[in-house]
């Protein structure tokens, strides 16, 4: 009770700083009240936090981490894991983007050519990318005579 009294007194008296506080082993009474998830008590601005966010939209759709205090205190818009964040209906209407690889039009002369591609600016955009080499080689697909008869190499 007297510790609790002369802590009032000080800090009513503005004549002692945070720092001062500790060296003198009192606390300093909660003046930011959290009620939010993932905070259950006084903020500590000093801690480190971590929360999932919507990352990118386009050409995939991700989540990475923020350590936004401000972002992460939120009562929406952040989630506590990957998974979470991912979920269908969560930050996306069907979850994150899951990276596939796709065939596209690599070489037109002398050769045409259709190569793998893991790039999903060019798997996600939609036009000129096929889930198959044979698809990608078809005559109006990918080349419009088709790919050459080149042997792989």
């Amino acid at each position: 009770m007297q510790r609790t009294l002369v802590l009032l007194v000080l800090l009513v008296a503005g004549s002692v700083s945070a720092r001062e506080l500790l060296q003198r082993g009192l606390r300093a009474p909660c003046l930011v009240q959290d009620q939010v998830y993932p905070f259950q008590s006084c903020t500590n601005f000093n801690r480190n936090v971590t929360c999932w966010v919507t990352n990118t939209f386009w050409p995939k759709q991700t989540c990475g981490t923020s350590t936004n205090m401000t972002v992460c205190a939120q009562n929406w818009g952040q989630w506590p894991t990957e998974a979470a964040c991912c979920r269908p209906g969560a930050a996306f209407p069907d979850g994150c983007t899951q990276a596939k690889p796709c065939w596209a039009p690599s070489k037109w002369y002398p050769n045409a050519e259709c190569a793998l591609t893991e790039d999903q600016s060019v798997c996600q955009r939609g036009w000129g990318a096929y889930a198959s080499k044979e698809a990608c080689c078809a005559p109006g697909a990918g080349h419009s005579e088709g790919c050459s008869d080149a042997p792989d190499s």
